[in-house]
């Protein structure tokens, strides 16, 4: 899943954490059939930002509020964030 946007001309952008709801690996009762997704990563500006592994039996997790492992700091132009499960 990819989101582009550009920031405003003089202004420039610090994303210092991040949150989203991911799908994960339920079982479909009705079914016995799993679906969702295990991993994900994301980057902003092909930098990573975040990974993790969701194992859980839910079928909507949040990944609460988590701080980005590198800075993404003095964003300027076009960003673009790819999250990729």
């Amino acid at each position: 899943m990819t989101l582009t946007f550009k920031v405003k001309p003089g202004y420039r952008l610090n994303i210092l954490s991040f949150s989203f709801y991911n799908c994960t690996t339920a079982t479909n009762w009705t079914t016995n059939v799993t679906t969702g997704y295990k991993n994900w990563l994301m980057t902003i500006n092909g930098l990573q930002v975040g990974a993790d592994t969701m194992n859980r039996g839910f079928t909507m997790v949040s990944t609460g509020t988590r701080i980005v492992e590198n800075p993404a700091n003095g964003l300027m132009g076009t960003v673009t964030v790819v999250l990729d499960f």
